[in-house]
């Protein structure tokens, strides 16, 4: 079956995690870099969710998991180690419309969570469809190689260019081949080679008159 790629705003919506192991450890600390209200529902918790329920960063109903705890979920995660929960959590989850991530159990989930790389706000995520995590771990570490840490200046000095440029009047296809140039002309490469001055010779060159292209660098190469 093909997966529909989406990404989603979660920031200050509830997402259950029902099961407080490891695997529901991970899921958490994704969830909450991406700003989630995160409630976990398990009678025992590992150190690090225990730790995180203490800093008050989630919630945590310290028991099992019974009927209507989905109620007001935007995301649930099935994390147990006991089938007859995780079934019963899945019928609550269809039954009221609740997205749910069953783990490992691809074909019985409403979304996978997939192998990601991040680099600011760069996100590039790898999919085999639940059929090889695998492989889907082997790719993802083939791009962290190939799509370092300085992408995120890159990333950010694009939008940062683009929040000044819409505030002005003017045509859009010219905006977009003026991007296009910026990219023709290697500007990826000089702000990954943290070579600022020909950044902003470049930048200087290509940008409406006007614009402070120190401060857009002096933003993003601290």
């Amino acid at each position: 079956m093909m997966l529909y790629p989406v990404n989603l705003q979660i920031a200050g919506k509830l997402c259950l995690v029902i099961g407080g192991g490891k695997v529901g450890l991970r899921k958490i600390r994704t969830l909450l870099s991406c700003g989630a209200r995160v409630m976990v529902i398990s009678p025992e918790v590992v150190e690090g969710i225990a730790l995180l329920v203490t800093k008050g960063e989630i919630e945590l109903q310290q028991r099992g998991y019974r009927e209507g705890d989905l109620a007001g979920a935007f995301l649930a995660f099935a994390v147990t180690n006991n089938r007859r929960i995780q079934d019963q959590v899945a019928t609550e989850a269809r039954k009221n419309g609740v997205f749910l991530n069953i783990a490992d159990e691809p074909t019985r989930c409403d979304f996978q969570v997939p192998a990601q790389v991040r680099r600011g706000e760069l996100l590039l995520t790898v999919s085999t469809g639940g059929a090889s995590p695998a492989l889907a771990k082997l790719i993802r570490e083939q791009l962290e190689e190939q799509f370092d840490g300085e992408y995120g200046k890159v990333i950010s000095l694009f939008a940062r260019i683009r929040d000044v440029i819409v505030d002005r009047p003017g045509n859009s296809e010219v905006n977009r081949v003026m991007f296009q140039r910026l990219l023709q002309a290697g500007l990826v490469d000089l702000v990954r080679g943290s070579k600022w001055e020909l950044v902003a010779a470049l930048l200087r060159s290509e940008l409406p008159e006007g614009i402070d292209v120190d401060a857009l660098i002096g933003a993003v190469s601290s």
